[in-house]
Protein backbone atom coordinates (compact mmCIF):
# COMPACT_ATOMS: atom_id res chain seq x y z
CA UNK A 1 0.00 0.00 0.00
CA UNK A 2 1.44 3.68 -1.02
CA UNK A 3 2.22 5.96 2.02
CA UNK A 4 0.23 8.83 1.70
CA UNK A 5 1.68 12.36 1.16
CA UNK A 6 -1.37 14.46 2.13
CA UNK A 7 -4.13 14.31 4.23
CA UNK A 8 -7.00 16.34 4.19
CA UNK A 9 -9.54 16.28 7.39
CA UNK A 10 -12.69 17.97 7.70
CA UNK A 11 -11.66 20.82 5.90
CA UNK A 12 -14.02 24.15 5.36
CA UNK A 13 -13.51 27.32 4.18
CA UNK A 14 -15.26 30.24 4.27
CA UNK A 15 -15.45 33.70 2.18
CA UNK A 16 -17.45 36.45 4.48
CA UNK A 17 -18.95 33.68 5.83
CA UNK A 18 -20.41 32.15 3.52
CA UNK A 19 -19.13 28.74 2.73
CA UNK A 20 -17.02 28.14 -0.06
CA UNK A 21 -16.02 24.15 0.90
CA UNK A 22 -17.73 22.21 3.28
CA UNK A 23 -16.36 19.65 5.40
CA UNK A 24 -13.39 18.05 2.44
CA UNK A 25 -11.45 14.80 3.86
CA UNK A 26 -9.72 12.32 1.89
CA UNK A 27 -5.85 11.31 1.52
CA UNK A 28 -3.46 11.48 -1.66
CA UNK A 29 -1.28 8.79 -2.12
CA UNK A 30 2.52 9.30 -2.52
CA UNK A 31 3.43 8.51 -6.68
CA UNK A 32 -0.20 9.51 -7.74
CA UNK A 33 -1.95 11.84 -10.54
CA UNK A 34 -5.10 13.39 -9.21
CA UNK A 35 -7.24 15.68 -10.71
CA UNK A 36 -9.64 18.01 -9.54
CA UNK A 37 -12.98 18.55 -10.57
CA UNK A 38 -15.80 20.45 -10.36
CA UNK A 39 -17.95 23.11 -12.20
CA UNK A 40 -17.13 26.82 -12.04
CA UNK A 41 -17.43 28.10 -8.51
CA UNK A 42 -16.95 24.63 -7.26
CA UNK A 43 -14.14 26.01 -4.67
CA UNK A 44 -11.49 24.07 -6.74
CA UNK A 45 -8.64 26.61 -6.61
CA UNK A 46 -9.61 27.69 -3.18
CA UNK A 47 -9.24 23.83 -2.29
CA UNK A 48 -5.68 24.00 -3.78
CA UNK A 49 -4.61 27.20 -2.34
CA UNK A 50 -5.94 26.35 1.51
CA UNK A 51 -4.09 23.20 1.49
CA UNK A 52 -0.83 25.14 0.39
CA UNK A 53 -1.11 27.38 3.19
CA UNK A 54 -2.23 30.12 1.02
CA UNK A 55 -5.93 30.59 1.99
CA UNK A 56 -6.95 29.54 6.13
CA UNK A 57 -9.39 27.20 6.69
CA UNK A 58 -12.29 28.15 9.49
CA UNK A 59 -11.63 24.32 10.67
CA UNK A 60 -10.13 21.11 9.74
CA UNK A 61 -6.28 20.42 9.37
CA UNK A 62 -3.96 19.70 6.42
CA UNK A 63 -1.19 17.26 7.04
CA UNK A 64 1.78 16.32 4.74
CA UNK A 65 4.15 13.28 4.96
CA UNK A 66 6.83 15.22 5.26
CA UNK A 67 7.75 18.10 8.37
CA UNK A 68 6.61 21.28 7.76
CA UNK A 69 9.64 23.01 7.62
CA UNK A 70 10.35 21.14 4.54
CA UNK A 71 7.51 22.36 2.53
CA UNK A 72 8.77 25.30 0.73
CA UNK A 73 11.52 22.39 -1.21
CA UNK A 74 8.72 19.58 -1.12
CA UNK A 75 5.91 21.89 -2.02
CA UNK A 76 5.89 23.50 -6.13
CA UNK A 77 2.41 25.45 -7.77
CA UNK A 78 1.79 26.01 -11.39
CA UNK A 79 -1.03 29.02 -11.02
CA UNK A 80 -3.58 29.50 -13.41
CA UNK A 81 -1.88 31.59 -16.69
CA UNK A 82 -2.79 34.92 -16.64
CA UNK A 83 -2.48 35.13 -12.83
CA UNK A 84 0.66 36.77 -12.88
CA UNK A 85 1.71 40.25 -13.69
CA UNK A 86 2.42 40.01 -17.55
CA UNK A 87 4.63 43.63 -17.39
CA UNK A 88 6.99 42.81 -14.78
CA UNK A 89 10.53 43.30 -16.60
CA UNK A 90 11.81 39.32 -16.14
CA UNK A 91 12.94 36.87 -18.46
CA UNK A 92 11.89 33.41 -19.18
CA UNK A 93 14.83 32.09 -17.86
CA UNK A 94 14.65 34.42 -14.57
CA UNK A 95 11.29 32.91 -14.08
CA UNK A 96 12.69 29.21 -14.50
CA UNK A 97 15.52 30.32 -11.86
CA UNK A 98 13.09 31.32 -9.39
CA UNK A 99 12.16 27.51 -8.92
CA UNK A 100 15.60 27.29 -7.00
CA UNK A 101 15.17 29.82 -4.65
CA UNK A 102 13.36 27.45 -1.98
CA UNK A 103 16.62 25.59 -1.98
CA UNK A 104 18.79 29.04 -1.31
CA UNK A 105 19.78 30.09 1.99
CA UNK A 106 19.30 34.01 2.97
CA UNK A 107 21.39 36.08 0.28
CA UNK A 108 22.84 33.43 -1.38
CA UNK A 109 22.80 33.69 -4.91
CA UNK A 110 21.62 30.77 -8.07
CA UNK A 111 25.16 29.18 -8.49
CA UNK A 112 26.23 27.58 -11.43
CA UNK A 113 24.30 24.20 -10.69
CA UNK A 114 21.13 25.77 -10.44
CA UNK A 115 21.47 27.79 -13.60
CA UNK A 116 21.47 24.23 -15.03
CA UNK A 117 19.08 23.04 -13.88
CA UNK A 118 16.99 25.41 -15.01
CA UNK A 119 18.06 25.67 -18.16
CA UNK A 120 17.84 22.09 -18.53
CA UNK A 121 14.18 22.26 -17.49
CA UNK A 122 13.03 25.26 -20.27
CA UNK A 123 14.51 22.38 -22.68
CA UNK A 124 12.40 19.56 -21.07
CA UNK A 125 8.90 22.05 -21.77
CA UNK A 126 10.94 23.76 -25.00
CA UNK A 127 11.73 26.81 -24.16
CA UNK A 128 15.13 26.85 -23.88
CA UNK A 129 15.00 29.06 -27.56
CA UNK A 130 12.71 31.71 -25.41
CA UNK A 131 15.59 31.81 -22.18
CA UNK A 132 16.06 35.76 -23.07
CA UNK A 133 12.84 36.89 -23.91
CA UNK A 134 10.25 38.95 -21.49
CA UNK A 135 7.57 36.75 -19.98
CA UNK A 136 4.77 38.73 -20.90
CA UNK A 137 5.76 38.40 -24.80
CA UNK A 138 4.81 35.06 -24.53
CA UNK A 139 1.39 33.28 -25.72
CA UNK A 140 -0.68 31.33 -23.10
CA UNK A 141 0.37 28.15 -23.82
CA UNK A 142 3.91 29.31 -23.55
CA UNK A 143 3.91 30.59 -20.78
CA UNK A 144 2.27 28.10 -18.92
CA UNK A 145 5.30 25.62 -19.80
CA UNK A 146 7.51 28.16 -18.18
CA UNK A 147 6.17 27.81 -14.77
CA UNK A 148 5.68 24.32 -15.09
CA UNK A 149 9.33 24.64 -15.93
CA UNK A 150 9.96 26.58 -12.83
CA UNK A 151 8.30 24.16 -10.65
CA UNK A 152 10.30 21.11 -12.35
CA UNK A 153 12.89 23.48 -11.65
CA UNK A 154 12.22 23.19 -7.83
CA UNK A 155 12.82 19.42 -7.44
CA UNK A 156 9.51 19.29 -5.42
CA UNK A 157 8.02 16.33 -4.18
CA UNK A 158 4.33 17.35 -4.72
CA UNK A 159 3.11 19.59 -7.61
CA UNK A 160 -0.12 21.20 -7.35
CA UNK A 161 -1.06 22.34 -11.16
CA UNK A 162 -4.19 25.05 -11.29
CA UNK A 163 -6.12 24.32 -14.55
CA UNK A 164 -2.41 23.71 -16.73
CA UNK A 165 -4.45 22.41 -20.27
CA UNK A 166 -6.64 25.97 -20.28
CA UNK A 167 -6.29 27.59 -23.67
CA UNK A 168 -3.15 25.51 -24.59
CA UNK A 169 -2.43 23.94 -27.97
CA UNK A 170 -2.04 20.51 -28.35
CA UNK A 171 1.32 20.18 -28.45
CA UNK A 172 1.79 22.20 -25.12
CA UNK A 173 -0.44 20.22 -23.65
CA UNK A 174 1.66 16.90 -24.48
CA UNK A 175 4.30 18.28 -22.98
CA UNK A 176 2.63 19.11 -19.85
CA UNK A 177 0.99 15.55 -19.49
CA UNK A 178 4.51 13.97 -20.67
CA UNK A 179 6.42 16.01 -17.78
CA UNK A 180 3.56 14.79 -15.20
CA UNK A 181 3.99 11.39 -15.88
CA UNK A 182 7.57 11.77 -15.35
CA UNK A 183 7.36 13.18 -12.15
CA UNK A 184 5.20 10.30 -11.17
CA UNK A 185 7.33 7.81 -12.67
CA UNK A 186 10.27 9.49 -10.50
CA UNK A 187 8.14 9.27 -7.22
CA UNK A 188 6.71 12.38 -7.36
CA UNK A 189 3.25 13.53 -6.89
CA UNK A 190 0.65 15.76 -8.95
CA UNK A 191 -2.58 17.51 -8.01
CA UNK A 192 -4.61 19.13 -11.32
CA UNK A 193 -7.54 21.24 -10.89
CA UNK A 194 -8.92 19.86 -14.32
CA UNK A 195 -11.55 20.83 -16.79
CA UNK A 196 -11.87 18.35 -19.31
CA UNK A 197 -13.73 15.73 -18.59
CA UNK A 198 -12.78 13.55 -21.88
CA UNK A 199 -9.18 13.18 -20.18
CA UNK A 200 -9.62 12.54 -16.92
CA UNK A 201 -9.32 8.61 -16.88
CA UNK A 202 -6.76 8.86 -19.53
CA UNK A 203 -4.59 11.40 -17.87
CA UNK A 204 -5.45 10.58 -13.90
CA UNK A 205 -5.40 7.25 -11.85
CA UNK A 206 -7.63 9.04 -8.81
CA UNK A 207 -10.24 12.02 -8.37
CA UNK A 208 -11.38 13.99 -5.87
CA UNK A 209 -14.73 15.73 -7.47
CA UNK A 210 -16.27 18.50 -5.48
CA UNK A 211 -18.96 21.25 -5.36
CA UNK A 212 -18.39 23.23 -2.17
CA UNK A 213 -18.98 19.71 -0.82
CA UNK A 214 -17.07 16.36 -1.42
CA UNK A 215 -18.71 14.48 -4.24
CA UNK A 216 -16.42 11.54 -4.24
CA UNK A 217 -12.40 11.10 -3.49
CA UNK A 218 -11.03 8.00 -4.70
CA UNK A 219 -9.31 6.15 -7.61
CA UNK A 220 -10.66 7.18 -11.25
CA UNK A 221 -11.97 3.83 -11.84
CA UNK A 222 -14.37 3.79 -9.46
CA UNK A 223 -15.14 7.36 -8.49
CA UNK A 224 -15.96 8.65 -12.16
CA UNK A 225 -19.08 7.70 -13.29
CA UNK A 226 -22.11 8.84 -14.87
CA UNK A 227 -24.09 9.26 -11.73
CA UNK A 228 -20.91 11.17 -9.40
CA UNK A 229 -20.09 13.48 -12.96
CA UNK A 230 -24.34 14.41 -13.08
CA UNK A 231 -24.25 14.99 -9.23
CA UNK A 232 -20.50 17.28 -9.33
CA UNK A 233 -22.14 19.15 -12.28
CA UNK A 234 -25.88 19.16 -11.05
CA UNK A 235 -26.49 18.01 -14.26
CA UNK A 236 -27.95 14.58 -16.15
CA UNK A 237 -26.47 15.93 -19.56
CA UNK A 238 -23.70 13.78 -19.64
CA UNK A 239 -25.01 10.36 -21.47
CA UNK A 240 -22.97 6.92 -21.68
CA UNK A 241 -22.55 7.99 -25.43
CA UNK A 242 -20.04 10.12 -25.07
CA UNK A 243 -17.71 7.38 -23.80
CA UNK A 244 -15.86 9.26 -20.92
CA UNK A 245 -16.01 6.97 -18.28
CA UNK A 246 -14.26 3.91 -19.82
Amino acid sequence: MMDSVLTVKNLTVAYDGSPVLDNISGKIQKGSLTAVIGPNGAGKTTFLKTIMGLLKPLFGEVTFGFENKEKKTKIAYVPQTGSTDRDFPVTVFDVVLMGRYPHLGWFRRPQKRDKEIALNMLKKVGMDKFKNRQIGTLSGGQEQRVFLARALAQQATLYFLDEPFKGVDAATEKIIVDMLREIKNQGGTVVVVHHDLNTVKKYFDSVIMINKSLVCWGDTESCFNEKNVAKTFNTDIFPERENIYG
